[in-house]
């Protein structure tokens, strides 16, 4: 049975969370959360309540990207279903509410490839859009708000699939992102993410430290000449570019090939993109 009670103080990776104690008897176990936990919406809610600990030593720059009293609405599109998205973001969703209280996000989750929920959001009431789809098959009206939203220069933040997020529009990964994804390595290997040569002053990067991402490597070189390089990915016989800026049309845009299920574990990867939302959202002025 499931153990909720008071939070403890657990390892992951080099960085602590608190979290409540949810399926764990120990807090050595939770350095490898069980797969479970990626496909339970009712757990990862409950995960979704962790608090970091107290850490006199973070940088309030990621918290100055945007103004004290202005609200960033955010619009969140689930549905990459190989990484269970869905669960994904929603750990995502309680970090920010917790750590970035200016966001106001919105999590549109795609049911299946063929599903055609309503985008409108993205016509007049979205400052930054983050995608984590895989190669849906939306077409018509609503991928004409999604290209719609792209061509007027709106901030986006894309994580792992969506390199390959729609697929009647699989051009977005050159012409918005600025990757170049061509498939990816074999899985089971763990990569060292670390921060690119000249990328350590980027507010993106504010209070992230080098980390080991779960999944596979996704091939990306080269990315766009209008790129710039933020983070790196290393296994035994591999380097690839894992995370990057760009602007599009007047628009920051964020990418990071990372995003496996266990990454939504790892404090770096939670700030990565917290840092990436609100460094999108300073384009909307």
């Amino acid at each position: 049975m499931p153990r909720v009670g008071k939070p403890s103080m657990v390892q992951f990776s080099h960085r602590s969370l608190y979290f409540p104690a949810l399926f764990l008897p120990t807090a050595s176990q939770a350095l490898d959360p069980p797969d479970s936990a990626c496909r339970c919406p009712r757990l990862a809610h409950q995960v979704a309540g962790f608090q970091m600990a107290e850490d006199s030593s973070i940088d309030q720059e990621r918290h100055d990207m945007t103004s004290e009293n202005e609200r960033i609405a955010l619009t969140m599109l689930s549905g990459s279903f190989e990484y269970d998205s869905e669960d994904s973001l929603t750990v995502l969703l309680g970090y920010l509410k917790e750590n970035a209280p200016a966001v106001d996000a919105t999590l549109i989750a795609y049911q299946s490839e063929d599903d055609n929920p309503s985008l409108e959001l993205l016509e007049e009431e979205t400052d930054v859009l983050l995608v984590f789809t895989r190669r849906l098959n939306t077409d018509g009206a609503e991928l004409e708000r999604f290209k719609s939203y792209c061509d007027r220069g709106g901030a986006v933040v894309g994580i792992r699939t969506a390199s390959h997020a729609y697929q009647n529009w699989l051009p977005f990964d050159g012409e918005v992102l600025g990757g170049n994804y061509d498939g990816h390595y074999g899985s089971g290997m763990t990569a060292r993410v670390e921060i690119a040569e000249g990328a350590r002053e980027h507010p993106i990067l504010t209070e992230v430290l080098p980390f080991g991402s779960h999944g596979s490597l996704y091939r990306n070189t080269p990315i766009s000449a209008s790129a710039s390089l933020l983070l790196t990915g290393r296994t035994e016989e591999h380097f690839e570019p894992v995370a990057w800026t760009r602007t599009d049309g007047g628009g920051r845009v964020f990418y990071t090939s990372l995003g496996h299920q266990k990454d939504f574990w790892e404090l770096d990867f939670l700030r990565l993109i917290e840092n990436a939302v609100l460094w999108a959202a300073a384009s909307k002025a």
